[in-house]
């Protein structure tokens, strides 16, 4: 096996394991924003803050997304 190959596959397993240490805090900041959403819904509160966390969820969840593409781009170098 080419050593730029056997290279190539160590650094991938090397990322997917650090994009998926990211992609775990970032779960637990999206369920955090969540619990914050529903309680704000619960009493009411400012239309405006609902929203603010509402883009923030959105936000969140499109760097999941991203993270997601490059774990799959690993995962192709891998196999």
């Amino acid at each position: 096996m080419n050593s730029k190959t056997v290279d190539n596959k160590i650094i991938a397993k090397k990322v997917i394991l650090s994009t998926l240490k990211m992609e775990n805090s970032l779960i637990n900041v999206l369920k955090a924003q969540m619990r914050l959403i529903k309680k704000m819904m619960d009493k009411d509160d400012d239309y405006n803050e609902i929203k603010k966390t509402n883009a923030s969820i959105r936000q969140i969840l499109h760097a999941i997304h991203i993270i997601d593409d490059r774990i799959q781009k690993c995962l192709d170098i891998l196999i």
